[in-house]
């Protein structure tokens, strides 16, 4: 809440950018972990809670693939709580959430991604009608959801987006360890015409956590934001009123 106050004050806007990492390092650190279906349980009395929330609205791409494997990993007993923040929620960072959430457990878990696919469709046929804050990227945000959840495996990897990211497909260099991810935001229309995180999901969630990080410590300084760049990365992902 201090930095959301104070957006002009690059101490609190640079602890609350460490503390959104420190949870994310946390999160990776038990992403590959067996996550028992009665845990998704913990959301119930918490309104359009997820697992991904946290890092998705930070808008950043590399705390989105955060986001992603948390999602992953909790698997298909999230789907009702996925889909229930989705009929629920009214801003475009929460219905992108949803719709990331969903396509992430789908990717990660085949036998599921028609009924996925199917309850996103349901959700997009009666998203016009509602009052939504920004109505032009909650519909990128569907399309962009329907069009990966459609794709072939062997047809999901977008090379133009990855290269905007600074990956590569073949894993070689930081993998997702890229000066890119840690500024881009991954819902900015990528090279594709679509929403970049969505394009880039297979990516993240094929990567393991080793994966997220800089091969060397020296190459750690690239990732480093810069006094004038968190204060821009914290109004878009909490923009004030």
């Amino acid at each position: 809440m201090e930095a959301y106050d104070d957006l002009h004050s690059s101490k609190a806007v640079q602890r609350y950018y460490d503390a959104s990492h420190i949870m994310a390092h946390l999160t990776l650190m038990s992403s590959a972990a067996t996550v028992l279906p009665e845990m998704a349980a913990l959301g119930v009395c918490q309104e359009e809670w997820t697992p991904s929330l946290g890092f998705t609205r930070e808008r950043t791409v590399w705390l989105a693939a955060v986001g992603a494997k948390s999602a992953a990993a909790f698997g298909p007993a999230m789907i009702e709580f996925y889909v229930h923040a989705l009929g629920a929620s009214r801003h475009a960072i929460r219905i992108f959430d949803a719709l990331f959430g969903l396509a992430a457990i789908a990717l990660r878990y085949e036998d599921v991604r028609e009924r996925v696919l199917r309850a996103v469709i349901s959700h997009a046929e009666t998203s016009a009608g509602q009052l939504v804050d920004d109505v032009a990227a909650v519909a990128l945000a569907y399309r962009s959801a329907i069009d990966i959840l459609k794709c072939r495996p062997r047809e999901r990897q977008v090379t133009a987006a990855l290269a905007r990211v600074g990956w590569k497909g073949d894993n070689e260099g930081d993998g997702l360890a890229s000066p890119e991810a840690f500024r881009l935001d991954p819902m900015e229309v990528g090279p594709d015409g679509k929403m970049l995180g969505f394009s880039v999901l297979p990516s993240m969630l094929s990567a393991s956590p080793g994966q997220h990080y800089p091969r060397s410590k020296s190459r750690v300084f690239r990732l480093k934001l810069s006094e004038k760049e968190l204060p821009r990365i914290m109004r878009r992902a909490w923009p004030s009123s």
